[in-house]
């Protein structure tokens, strides 16, 4: 039996079941900051000639590819469909100008440099996942986007002046075809063990969530799976991975995970992110949210690095998990 955890809505505010009990304050962080959450794991010194995971570049235009832009952010082409995640294009993630986490990179390519974009998938409201510049931006130069969004979201894109946005709850389903020169395509919202939040007092008052898409076209069909932000659980992944067998894609975070005893249960380390490379049966996987943001304590390119000795640890291949530099185009 392979349960589908519903999010739990008290007092106007979204939990995810197995973590109703487990919170961040702002005490929390203010301790974290002192230095009062070090959870004592030492870690081997970064080897710089092992650091990236991205060995090969490959892109044939006939086939299904996807580009790194930044942190959580991909340009996805399949079947001629065209998608965004979590886009930001922002020199900060934050609400204020001039303060807050600043991108170590830049990006590979301008706005206005993209193709025709489809649809967006949005995971969830924190400043690193949801920019608004960003999306006024798409919006202009592509008014027919389509946007996903998690629940309570869609008021936010309303006060944007976007109105093209479907919001879903955990295993909604949302189908669709873009015209008639497009694919068939299935979107469903699946669970994530995170939180939201952008102001002191909307504080989980919008869902999480990750997404996978299903791409029909003729008699070829690909699937792949956004993770967006999360800890780690043994039900939600397998649960993912038992509805859909064989996820062609998975984009799955990696970064901000230092100290793991603070940053539990909200984000995971790269060993975690190979279980649910392995809970969700997916043939390839790649890796994000690092390389772009300073947002907890390990280095920049330190998850790319843990990941690597993750991958020869369990004896996993690197061409089955792997991260990309920006900018890098490879297919799927």
């Amino acid at each position: 039996m392979h349960v589908k955890h519903r999010p739990i809505l008290k007092k106007g505010r979204y939990y995810h079941p197995l973590t109703l009990y487990a919170q961040r304050g702002l005490l929390d962080i203010i301790l974290w900051k002192l230095g009062l959450y070090n959870d004592g794991i030492v870690r081997g010194k970064l080897d710089k000639q092992k650091k990236e995971n991205h060995p090969y570049t490959c892109s044939d235009s006939e086939k299904p590819s996807i580009i790194w832009i930044n942190h959580s952010t991909f340009l996805i082409k399949v079947f001629n469909l065209t998608i965004l995640t979590d886009p930001i294009w922002s020199q900060r993630c934050s609400p204020f100008f001039g303060f807050g986490p600043k991108r170590s990179v830049s990006t590979p390519f301008t706005i206005d440099e993209l193709p025709k974009i489809d649809c967006v998938l949005i995971s969830h409201n924190h400043y690193d996942h949801l920019d608004r510049a960003t999306v006024k931006a798409l919006h202009k130069k592509f008014p027919h986007i389509l946007w996903m969004v998690p629940l309570n979201l869609k008021k936010w894109f309303a006060l944007q002046g976007i109105e093209n946005v479907k919001e879903m709850s955990w295993w909604d389903e949302h189908s669709c075809a873009f015209s008639e020169k497009k694919p068939a395509v299935k979107i469903s919202c699946v669970p994530a063990q995170h939180w939201s939040g952008r102001k002191i007092f909307d504080y989980r008052k919008t869902l999480w969530c990750g997404w996978v898409m299903q791409i029909t076209m003729q008699d070829q069909v690909k699937t792949f799976y956004f993770a967006g932000d999360t800890g780690y659980n043994d039900v939600d992944f397998k649960s993912i991975g038992n509805t859909w067998k064989g996820i062609d894609l998975s984009l799955i975070p990696i970064g901000a995970y230092m100290p793991q005893v603070f940053m539990n249960p909200d984000h995971i380390s790269p060993e975690e992110a190979v279980r649910i490379h392995n809970d969700v049966g997916s043939k390839l996987s790649v890796g994000m949210h690092f390389g772009t943001f300073r947002l907890s304590d390990e280095e920049l390119m330190r998850p790319s690095y843990d990941l690597s000795m993750e991958l020869s640890k369990k004896q996993i291949e690197p061409k089955f998990f792997r991260t990309l530099a920006h900018g890098y185009e490879i297919n799927w």
